[in-house]
């Protein structure tokens, strides 16, 4: 029974040890550095409420201005040959996230200031298009092929407004400007909640897939309209799954450590009979 017990936690652990090592890069967006004192804002994140074996701390805070290198996994290795292009759209009609420009202006954050949205969190500042109903984006390149989910977190935490946000994610040619408009969106709903990371209402999730030399494109914007339709850029969690392949071996190679440790010791006790 305590074998069976054994190899019960054991898949357990591998299995979230599989989620946790997996490729992560987690970008807070916004004039002011994540903080963990005196709130725990480090592990303040969409990931690491859906997942609690996810422990990593490492944000990388982008401004108004490009990074070309760097940057950090969220285990705090670097994520070499990783870089971010910041773009907006110049106006509200044109659906093209122009990466030649970067996003006018950034902000802290005044009407939303508990919860999840305290001082020194991922939510509680954000960069922005000053233009009325225009996006803001950002493109990922050097990132591995595979499937990726990208959590997005887009409010205008400077005000109260309970208008929503459409969130879009799509591969793409690195360097090339972002046409969302054909790209199904995620509505973030944006409502008063403040306490808790809900899906669809305080971030949105989007699943992609990239192939080699892919790029990786997000995009955000208000639903309402004139200054309400701006996009506002809080945070990005990209999060690259393990292949199920890689998830059962690792699985495999546990269950078989387990169970040949017992058929050792039996192995020994019976050498010892015999040489007695």
């Amino acid at each position: 029974m305590k074998r069976i017990f054994k190899i019960a936690i054991a898949v357990g652990i591998l299995g979230t040890a599989a989620y946790s090592q997996a490729a992560v890069i987690m970008l807070d967006f916004g004039p002011t550095t994540v903080t963990n004192s005196p709130n725990p804002n480090f592990t303040n994140s969409p990931l690491h409420s859906v997942n609690s074996g996810f422990t990593d701390t490492s944000w990388n805070q982008i401004q108004n201005v490009d990074v070309g290198s760097g940057l950090l996994f969220s285990n705090g290795a670097a994520a070499t040959g990783v870089a971010i292009n910041l773009g907006r759209e110049s106006t509200g009609t044109s659906n093209i996230i122009d990466l030649a420009t970067n996003p006018a202006g950034s902000l802290a954050g005044t009407a939303f200031t508990t919860g999840i949205y305290v001082t020194g969190s991922v939510a509680r500042d954000a960069v922005f298009q000053s233009v009325n109903d225009t996006a803001t984006g950002f493109q990922v390149t050097g990132l591995s092929a595979g499937s990726y989910q990208v959590y997005v977190v887009s409010r205008n935490t400077a005000q109260a407004g309970a208008y929503g946000t459409n969130s879009y994610a799509a591969a793409g040619v690195a360097a090339s400007n972002f046409n969302y408009s054909a790209v199904t969106p995620s509505l973030l709903t944006n409502l008063a909640t403040t306490t808790t990371w809900i899906s669809g209402n305080t971030y949105s999730v989007i699943s992609i897939t990239l192939t080699a030399g892919q790029a990786l494109n997000v995009a955000v914007q208000g639903t309402g309209t004139a200054a309400n339709g701006r996009g506002f850029l809080s945070a990005a969690q990209i999060v690259l799954i393990p292949e199920p392949t890689s998830v059962a071996a690792l699985a495999i190679f546990g269950l078989g450590a387990i169970i040949r440790r017992p058929m050792r010791s039996a192995s020994r006790s019976r050498l010892k009979n015999i040489a007695r």
